[in-house]
């Protein structure tokens, strides 16, 4: 299956590539771009020392927090051959977490790790290049709010545009421009009636989550707070109850995680807030501190709800953004997560056409 590459993601591919035939004694195969895409994302290296082989993952603008979750996704996966990084560009901060955790990594500036003997490289130190402008939408800020539209209901798919624009709260212009890039990415198909359908939903998933923690969280997040003395997360829902707080904060991250599957105690909380913030904070007490356990966000278009079973009678985020707060914290791997994509995420995908693969 074709890999498909944003413009910006197809720029470092290129930058890195170029990094890599660089290297003394050795040779890449494939060894451009398209070729590369049509291997699925996997090359070689190849010297008089021998042949390594790669699974390629494209990842741009590295921080922290996207570092992190890059690791949780990187052990989660069960590959045939080693994974690659190939990246814009990563401190040296960043550089080094990844050598301890042990990912191999390609930067479009020339920093490198591999780390295949007898093939090992280590190059640090270089400059970031000068960032060029993309002109894809689909994962910026707008486009990821649209496609969690689609995510949460693949169906949507076959929406008006207008009906589109309303339920992910996004311009009527912006529609037909993602729809366009995630046709020409690979992730929307159409049948011989016409009828849109979902394509490579799992790695789609996957990107989105990304993008909503690096450009769309950062738009909806409110403040992090603490509780008051000697009250626990797990006490939130009773406290949204005796505060008549049910009907405009959804509960999610991993405390609503924990109540839709049962699982263990949670010890962090993201709060959905549709209503006034301020009367949030005061009607539960909440103390605002970063380092505390509850992060207070605003819900955005009109789907951020589950409209399943609501255990201890409170209103619960959808499972994508659970999911996805699970992944900002840097626990995307843990049993609660898998619970919640191998539940509610992967067969709401399959449901709405190919799942696809997560490379």
């Amino acid at each position: 299956m074709a890999w498909p590459l944003t413009d910006s993601e197809r720029r470092t591919v290129e930058s890195c590539l170029r990094n890599l035939r660089a290297l003394r004694g050795g040779s890449v195969e494939p060894g451009d771009t398209s070729s590369l895409s049509q291997a699925s994302g996997r090359l070689w290296i190849v010297g008089s020392w021998g042949r390594t082989g790669y699974q390629v993952i494209p990842r741009v603008r590295l921080g922290p927090t996207t570092v992190a979750v890059i690791l949780s996704q990187f052990a989660a996966r069960q590959e045939e051959m080693p994974v690659l990084l190939f990246t814009d560009f990563l401190s040296e901060p960043l550089a080094r977490e990844l050598r301890q955790q042990g990912i191999e990594y390609v930067d479009a500036a020339g920093n490198m790790f591999l780390n295949q003997p007898p093939l090992y490289v280590e190059i640090g130190g270089r400059k970031r290049l000068a960032a060029k402008a993309s002109r894809g939408r689909v994962f910026q800020v707008a486009g990821l709010k649209l496609v969690a539209h689609f995510l949460r209901a693949p169906e949507a798919l076959n929406e008006t545009y207008r009906q589109m624009a309303q339920r992910a709260d996004v311009a009527l212009g912006t529609v037909g421009q993602t729809l366009e890039h995630l046709e020409a990415l690979g992730y929307i198909g159409t049948d011989g009636d016409g009828q849109r359908f979902l394509r490579r939903g799992a790695d789609l998933l996957q990107r989105w989550e990304f993008g909503y923690i690096e450009r769309l969280r950062p738009r909806l997040f409110l403040r992090t707070c603490r509780l008051q003395p000697g009250v626990q997360v797990e006490n939130l829902p009773a406290l949204l109850r005796d505060q008549g707080l049910t009907g405009s904060i959804l509960v999610g991250g991993e405390l609503g995680a924990s109540l839709l599957t049962a699982g263990a105690r949670p010890a962090r909380a993201a709060l959905h807030v549709s209503g006034d913030a301020l009367r949030t904070l005061v009607q539960l007490r909440l103390i605002p501190d970063p380092e505390g356990p509850v992060d207070l966000l605003r819900v955005f278009g009109e789907d951020n709800a589950w409209t399943g079973w609501q255990p201890e009678g409170v209103s619960l985020a959808d499972p994508l953004l659970m999911h996805a707060e699970l992944a900002q914290d840097g626990i995307p791997s843990t049993p609660l997560a898998q619970s919640l994509l191998d539940q509610f995420l992967l067969p709401r995908l399959q449901q709405g056409g190919e799942a696809g693969s997560t490379s």
